[in-house]
């Protein structure tokens, strides 16, 4: 059986980023993609902030907002879809800029995504799974990948946070993507130690592009990158 060729596209590895300033960037990149520019994938963590999807309120907040501020953390509602979630520099976040075309398959899009993050713990010796009738990914019982997406004249962004180490404390302030019976976890609460996060970069932009029939390049652009996978 022939596959299709895999598509061309950039990879930006940020580091730690403000989310406003990640926001902007893939705003940027949408519309370079809607012009016919190369698709896109970034890989980064944030300073603390809650964000609140599009059907997300302050019902999904343990907390007032007035309070968070107070204590540093960052409160956006956003376009995405998916309820309250939280990101801090322990997780590994993924935003896939990818053009769909006029009739996207978002299901499928969610799926892969799971597929992608399950493939890319199991190359580290990392078993995870997905639920049935829910968006994620799980370490048994325990939630430890989360995904939100907003869909824009035909093109992807927003996308997914992967709880390394750190930071689980945060989510007791929230009702994490609504789901009031949800347990969240990280690698390194489950005992995994990773000596070097670049591993677990390389691996997810593997199975990222396995998955979404992507191949990556190098890139410059205005926040500081680094590229992947060229010497």
């Amino acid at each position: 059986m022939n596959h299709p060729a895999p598509r061309s596209a950039r990879l930006l590895l940020l580091g730690c980023v403000d989310y406003h300033e990640a926001w902007e960037l893939q705003r940027r990149l949408v519309a370079e993609v809607q012009s016919g520019q190369s698709e896109a994938l970034i890989l980064c963590s944030h300073p603390p902030v809650v964000t609140l999807g599009r059907r997300a309120g302050d019902e999904q907040l343990r907390v007032d907002r007035a309070w968070l501020r107070s204590s540093g953390i960052q409160v956006v509602d956003t376009d995405r879809g998916g309820g309250a979630t939280v990101h801090h520099p322990g997780q590994v976040i993924g935003y896939p800029i990818l053009k769909l075309g006029s009739h996207p398959d978002l299901h499928g899009l969610l799926r892969g995504l799971e597929r992608a993050i399950i493939k890319a713990l199991e190359a580290l010796g990392v078993g995870a799974n997905c639920r049935s009738g829910l968006t994620g990914v799980w370490i048994g019982e325990e939630k430890v990948a989360s995904i939100g997406l907003r869909f824009q004249g035909g093109v992807t962004l927003h996308g997914f946070a992967l709880n390394v180490r750190g930071g689980l404390e945060l989510f007791d302030w929230i009702v994490p993507c609504g789901l009031t019976d949800v347990r969240m976890t990280s690698l390194e609460h489950q005992g995994i130690d990773l000596p070097d996060d670049r591993l677990l970069e390389q691996a997810l932009a593997d199975a990222l592009a396995g998955e979404l029939g992507l191949r990556f390049e190098a890139v410059e652009r205005s926040l500081p990158v680094r590229a992947y996978g060229l010497q």
